[in-house]
Protein backbone atom coordinates (compact mmCIF):
# COMPACT_ATOMS: atom_id res chain seq x y z
CA UNK A 1 0.00 0.00 0.00
CA UNK A 2 1.17 3.47 -0.64
CA UNK A 3 1.45 6.07 2.12
CA UNK A 4 -1.76 7.94 1.21
CA UNK A 5 -3.91 4.79 1.10
CA UNK A 6 -2.39 3.62 4.37
CA UNK A 7 -3.15 6.91 6.14
CA UNK A 8 -6.65 6.95 4.63
CA UNK A 9 -7.26 3.45 5.94
CA UNK A 10 -6.04 4.53 9.39
CA UNK A 11 -8.36 7.54 9.28
CA UNK A 12 -11.30 5.33 8.28
CA UNK A 13 -10.59 2.89 11.12
CA UNK A 14 -10.48 5.78 13.59
CA UNK A 15 -13.77 7.14 12.24
CA UNK A 16 -15.42 3.71 12.52
CA UNK A 17 -14.14 3.53 16.09
CA UNK A 18 -15.66 6.94 16.86
CA UNK A 19 -18.97 6.02 15.21
CA UNK A 20 -19.16 2.80 17.20
CA UNK A 21 -18.57 4.68 20.46
CA UNK A 22 -21.77 6.61 19.72
CA UNK A 23 -23.75 3.49 18.79
CA UNK A 24 -25.72 1.54 21.36
CA UNK A 25 -25.85 -1.82 19.55
CA UNK A 26 -22.50 -1.83 17.69
CA UNK A 27 -23.81 -4.20 15.01
CA UNK A 28 -23.10 -2.12 11.93
CA UNK A 29 -22.08 1.28 10.59
CA UNK A 30 -23.13 3.19 7.46
CA UNK A 31 -20.78 4.11 4.63
CA UNK A 32 -22.42 7.55 4.42
CA UNK A 33 -21.59 8.25 8.09
CA UNK A 34 -17.93 7.38 7.48
CA UNK A 35 -17.94 9.56 4.33
CA UNK A 36 -19.49 12.51 6.17
CA UNK A 37 -16.81 12.33 8.86
CA UNK A 38 -13.89 11.88 6.48
CA UNK A 39 -15.03 14.72 4.22
CA UNK A 40 -16.00 17.19 6.95
CA UNK A 41 -12.98 19.49 6.47
CA UNK A 42 -12.33 18.85 2.79
CA UNK A 43 -13.02 21.17 -0.13
CA UNK A 44 -15.56 19.95 -2.68
CA UNK A 45 -12.85 18.80 -5.11
CA UNK A 46 -10.98 16.89 -2.34
CA UNK A 47 -13.97 14.92 -1.07
CA UNK A 48 -13.89 11.14 -1.29
CA UNK A 49 -17.00 9.52 -2.74
CA UNK A 50 -18.96 6.88 -0.82
CA UNK A 51 -18.02 4.12 -3.28
CA UNK A 52 -14.31 4.88 -2.83
CA UNK A 53 -14.68 4.70 0.94
CA UNK A 54 -16.73 1.53 0.59
CA UNK A 55 -13.95 -0.11 -1.46
CA UNK A 56 -11.39 0.67 1.26
CA UNK A 57 -13.65 -0.69 4.02
CA UNK A 58 -14.22 -3.89 2.01
CA UNK A 59 -10.47 -4.21 1.49
CA UNK A 60 -10.01 -3.93 5.26
CA UNK A 61 -12.18 -7.06 5.57
CA UNK A 62 -15.61 -5.86 6.68
CA UNK A 63 -18.73 -7.53 5.18
CA UNK A 64 -21.15 -5.13 3.55
CA UNK A 65 -24.94 -4.93 3.75
CA UNK A 66 -27.66 -3.06 1.93
CA UNK A 67 -31.04 -2.22 3.43
CA UNK A 68 -33.23 -0.12 1.16
CA UNK A 69 -31.11 2.83 0.12
CA UNK A 70 -28.77 2.51 3.11
CA UNK A 71 -25.42 0.84 2.64
CA UNK A 72 -22.92 -0.06 5.26
CA UNK A 73 -20.88 -2.76 6.91
CA UNK A 74 -21.32 -5.21 9.75
CA UNK A 75 -19.14 -4.60 12.79
CA UNK A 76 -16.72 -7.46 13.41
CA UNK A 77 -15.06 -7.17 16.83
CA UNK A 78 -12.20 -9.59 16.09
CA UNK A 79 -11.40 -7.93 12.78
CA UNK A 80 -11.58 -4.52 14.42
CA UNK A 81 -9.11 -5.52 17.16
CA UNK A 82 -6.75 -6.98 14.54
CA UNK A 83 -6.92 -3.76 12.48
CA UNK A 84 -6.38 -1.67 15.61
CA UNK A 85 -3.16 -3.56 16.31
CA UNK A 86 -2.07 -3.48 12.68
CA UNK A 87 -2.63 0.28 12.30
CA UNK A 88 -1.62 1.14 15.90
CA UNK A 89 -5.04 2.57 16.76
CA UNK A 90 -6.87 2.19 20.07
CA UNK A 91 -9.98 0.14 19.30
CA UNK A 92 -11.61 -0.90 22.56
CA UNK A 93 -15.24 -1.68 21.72
CA UNK A 94 -16.95 -4.53 23.52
Amino acid sequence: LNQIENSLESEIIEIISKLLEDEKNKKHFLTSDVANEINIDKNEDEKIKNNGISRIIKRLGFKNFRKGNKRGFFYDENLFKKLGNEYKIGTSHS
